[in-house]
């Protein structure tokens, strides 16, 4: 699932301008998106999902030096 999603993203990246970068992201009119989502920028929600992605990231590997160092004791 995330190599397919990286590849869209991907692809999205290759045909993106900077015009579309700085555009108003096309955000629903309804209860689910969150209030805050409104008004910003497709570059802005872009840097959202990367900081989340780097976030999770660093979440996931946080405890593998110290599951590791216990496992060779």
């Amino acid at each position: 699932m995330r190599d397919t999603q990286a590849a869209e993203l991907e692809a999205w990246l290759d045909k993106v301008t900077a015009e579309q970068l700085a555009g108003r992201a096309p955000v629903p009119d309804d209860d689910v998106w969150p209030p805050y989502a409104r008004g910003r920028s497709v570059r802005q929600c872009f840097g959202t999902v990367l900081n989340e992605t780097f976030e999770h990231h660093g979440f996931c590997v946080r405890d593998l030096d110290l599951i590791e160092a216990q496992d060779g004791e």
